[in-house]
């Protein structure tokens, strides 16, 4: 492998690495954190205010402004990240309305890894903003179909001999699946 290639490699595998898509909990998080930055903070300006001490939160906590500033930057950061990889990866579906779309040349062409992309895709899936379900033989999204999971009958069961389970989401497989028909995962 020549130089150029290696550095294109590299470079690809970053721009992915920046493209990997956490849900609301990467940004959620940072805005709890933030938040009670902030609250100390306020609480620290009303005891100043007030002239009353509370472990020394009177001369310590509006400090606490700092960090909380921020964190709220990088949340606000994480947000719109994960908003942009949303609108892009539903812009790019526009082209799909139905049909079957190849995940690995969806993951090429919106630069995004598999486990990424089908999270995504399924955060998209449960708003009902998208239609599809995964084909279980070939792992490929078939668009504009809904995917209705299997009625359980009761919680009670015991598996079958031979049953297996997906292990991203512990979703029933039948024997034959590759990929698991509500994630995608691989079943291997």
């Amino acid at each position: 492998m020549s130089s150029q290639e290696r550095y294109e490699e590299k470079l690809e595998h970053k721009y992915k690495k920046d493209r990997r898509y956490q849900g609301r909990s990467e940004y959620l998080g940072a805005f709890g954190v933030a938040g009670v930055f902030t609250f100390v903070g306020i609480v620290s300006l009303i005891l100043n205010a007030t002239h009353f001490d509370f472990i020394g939160l009177r001369s310590w906590g509006y400090w606490m402004f700092i960090p909380a500033f921020f964190i709220w930057i990088g949340g606000i950061s994480n947000y719109v990240k994960q908003k942009r990889l949303r609108q892009e990866v539903l812009a790019v579906l526009e082209a799909y309305p139905s049909g079957v779309v190849n995940v690995e040349n969806l993951t090429k062409e919106l630069m995004m890894e598999r486990p990424s992309l089908m999270r995504l895709l399924l955060d998209l899936r449960v708003e009902r903003l998208l239609k599809f379900r995964v084909d279980t033989k070939s792992g490929d999204l078939i668009m504009g179909e809904s995917y209705v999971p299997p009625v359980v009958e009761s919680p009670a069961a015991q598996p079958s001999a031979g049953q297996s389970y997906c292990p991203q989401c512990g979703q029933a497989l039948d024997t034959d699946s590759m990929f698991c028909p509500n994630c995608g995962a691989s079943a291997q």
